[in-house]
């Protein structure tokens, strides 16, 4: 239960600077309940098992492992899932990434926060298996749903003290990101309603308050303004009212339409009130239309928004997913297996620049905004077909749900209307997933409700249903476990609990508290002491990249001002301290574009200052990092111009031409025609490369390529007596 209120509304409070950690709060949020609900299911293990109590560590309503029973069916894809997940980061090209997460704030795929959310789905589904239990579930997510609403509403009208983040056009509440915020509320919007129909809180006078909450929630949605969960939320709204209307009869029905209606109304109102920023909510609704039209244009660069920008990735993922590359060298036989175990959690980051055609800018996916593709390029078929295990049995649950409805056979409406309450949200989840980008935020309450839909299918089953109850599959095997069966699983458990809370004490405690000295460092006024924060924050959890990036900066910027001011030594030893900073994290993740780059730029910084030591490292960064990207032209420019400044003309020239060869697809690259330009000069083709030169200050006008164009041309003018010619290019590249 403290899963579902504190991982939503975990965030930095009053700490505007560590914009980062909304994401971390969250994780750390989700490991930790994971922890002790794990801990107290092994707890009660042993205590049953010690007194003599054969049904200590079962599952509900689990027969045997059987096509017939949907709630084994999906357990059964659960447990493959994470199992495929398991195999897929032990054979990832960096499998301590795929266990750990490649960055913070795109979490929930990782290996660790997937077993976290299948210890919740565990504890659900073992726990919640009553009517009392199922209600305050509920009402825990309701709760939710409605405090984050309504903290979203103060930020759309400025009233934010806590996050500061008053700025945002689309209003992201509690969470790190507009459009999680609104998948969440996609999953509390059904729940809100379903309160209108079951117990207590149906009565009259309580319906004003339920269409409160509801009015609240869905003016945060239609705020948050993402498309995705626009559809997600309208579709779980329409599932539960069909339910409602199918087992509740008509009164229930009009009653919940009525609140449906108030909550617009409160919506419209809320809409329309005087506010700091706008969200012109109707259009992005109007252009849904527009946007699954869109799909049969041309092409567009993904960074552009909306359905024509998600198909390219679709695209690519797909690709990568049928054809994998990885920016490593590995057998020929691993890469060709890996459509089966996939690229490996959170490695699709480092294959999309493999695979994606040729962008105009650097825009790197840490997602396929979609799930079910989004699991296959990550673990292969075997995720896919735990996948469709799930989905199967899910559509099971749902066709006997309708059924038991219409035959009113259980004698007791509202016991079947609580797993069709869960079934809304998760269908409207499901829709909203498609385009989206799931993380912890929003992940979390999700896997508890799909495990609150099994506790409450598993309440229906009777005699006279379609799925008899019985023991578990995990102990009913025909004849009673024996004593040593018994003691080794508890020792297994044991072992994998110490296991657990080690990783926990390791890596999330360490990490905590290093954003605990960041939280003191906003009261520091002296530059000195608040460096000296981020440096012991560094030290108590090396290789966080926001982290790292702070200290390089600082030091960068340091050695360029000491440099100018004719202190050498001190430069050159505050960029190798910069240097370290990243060494260390490339050790952890050598294919991280932001650390790579950063290295390229201090070798190439010390190659300009005259350690020409650092030209080997730069031309071989530069290198890797055009190799690793060749869908971002850009990159493969500076890799040409990189090499034309060490003498390395004839690489440059190849690293050039495939720049140029994308311009078709993408626009001109003045980078690459200068690198070109200059490297066929101080070749000996003087005609060829002034006529790259000139095109180079054509293709970017004003950009750092065209300005270096100038100056080259404006020296070879000079050279050859065309002074005119040399201060006209000269005044173009101060202009």
């Amino acid at each position: 239960m403290a899963a579902i209120v504190a991982v939503p509304l975990a965030m930095p409070a009053f700490q505007e600077h560590l914009g980062y950690a909304y994401a971390e709060y969250k994780t750390f949020a989700l490991h930790l309940t994971a922890v002790l609900v794990a801990t107290g299911l092994l707890l009660e293990v042993v205590v049953r098992s010690a007194n003599g109590r054969e049904d200590g560590f079962s599952l509900p309503v689990m027969p045997k492992l059987t096509r017939h029973d949907p709630v084994s069916i999906v357990v059964a894809g659960m447990i493959a899932l994470l199992v495929a997940q398991a195999i897929s980061t032990a054979l990832s090209p960096l499998p301590r990434v795929s266990f750990f997460g490649v960055y913070e704030e795109f979490n929930g795929f990782n290996l660790y926060d997937s077993i976290s959310l299948f210890v919740l789905f565990v504890g659900v589904t073992l726990k919640f298996r009553s009517r009392a239990r199922l209600r305050l579930l509920i009402t825990a997510l309701v709760v939710g749903g409605s405090l984050t609403a309504a903290y979203g509403l103060s930020q759309h009208f400025g009233w934010d003290e806590f996050g500061g983040r008053q700025e945002s056009a689309r209003i992201p509440s509690s969470f790190g990101n507009t459009l999680n915020f609104a998948a969440f509320l996609v999953l509390t919007i059904p729940l809100t309603l379903s309160l209108a129909v079951l117990g207590r809180s149906s009565k009259l006078k309580l319906l004003p308050v339920i269409m409160l909450l509801l009015g609240l929630q869905l003016a945060a949605l239609w705020l948050a303004g993402g498309r995705g969960p626009y559809i997600g939320a309208a579709t779980g709204i329409l599932f539960l009212l069909a339910a409602i209307a199918a087992g509740l009869g008509r009164t229930a029905f009009a009653k919940s339409v009525a609140v449906v209606l108030g909550a617009t109304i409160i919506t419209f109102v809320i809409a329309v009130s005087p506010s700091p920023t706008s969200v012109d909510g109707t259009s992005r609704l109007r252009s849904i239309g527009d946007e699954i039209g869109s799909l049969a244009g041309e092409n567009v660069d993904v960074g552009a928004s909306g359905l024509k920008a998600r198909f390219e990735i679709w695209r690519t993922a797909l690709s990568l997913a049928v054809n994998p590359k990885v920016p490593q060298e590995e057998p020929q036989l691993k890469t060709l297996l890996r459509p089966v175990y996939g690229l490996g959690p959170d490695m699709f980051v480092h294959s999309y620049p493999l695979a994606v055609s040729p962008r105009s800018d650097i825009e790197l996916q840490v997602n396929a905004h979609n799930l079910p593709l989004h699991i296959f390029v990550s673990t292969g078929l075997f995720g896919l077909i735990s996948l469709t295990i799930i989905f199967t049995g899910l559509i099971l649950i749902v066709k006997r749900l309708f059924s038991g409805i219409r035959t009113q056979v259980s004698g007791e409406p509202l016991t079947l209307m609580l797993p069709s309450v869960f079934t809304a949200a998760l269908v409207g989840k499901s829709i909203e997933m498609q385009t989206g980008v799931a993380r912890v935020s929003d992940l979390t309450p999700a896997v508890v409700i799909l495990g609150a839909l099994l506790a409450g299918y598993s309440l229906t089953l009777r005699a006279d249903l379609p799925v008899a109850r019985s023991k578990s599959f995990l102990l009913d095997t025909g004849s009673k476990l024996i004593p040593a069966c018994r003691l080794m699983t508890i020792g297994l458990a044991v072992t994998g609990i110490i296991l657990f809370v080690s990783i926990f004490s390791a890596w999330d405690m360490r990490r905590i508290g290093a954003t605990a000295v960041l939280a003191d460092s906003s009261n520091l006024t002296s530059p000195d002491e608040a460096g000296q924060s981020y440096l012991e924050a560094h030290r108590r959890a090396p290789n966080r990249k926001r982290v790292v990036y702070t200290l390089y900066e600082s030091y960068f910027t340091t050695s360029a001002r000491v440099y100018a001011d004719g202190r050498q030594e001190l430069a050159h030893s505050l960029l190798l301290s910069a240097r370290e900073l990243w060494l260390d994290s490339e050790k952890r993740n050598p294919y991280e574009l932001g650390a790579q780059l950063a290295l390229a730029k201090i070798a190439s910084t010390m190659v300009e200052r005259g350690h020409f030591e650092f030209s080997s490292e730069l031309l071989e960064r530069y290198s890797r990092i055009a190799e690793n990207n060749p869908g971002f032209p850009t990159l493969t420019g500076a890799a040409a111009t990189a090499a034309a400044s060490i003498g390395e003309y004839e690489l440059a020239i190849e690293f050039a031409n495939k720049a140029i060869n994308t311009e078709s697809r993408t626009h001109g690259w003045s980078k690459a025609w200068f690198a070109r330009g200059i490297s066929r000069f101080l070749l000996g083709f003087e005609d060829e490369g002034i006529s790259d030169l000139i095109v180079a200050t054509k293709k970017q006008p004003g950009t750092e390529g065209a300005r270096l164009a100038h100056l080259a041309l404006a020296k070879i003018y000079r050279d050859d007596g065309e002074p005119e010619q040399a201060d006209l290019h000269n005044k173009m590249a101060i202009e």
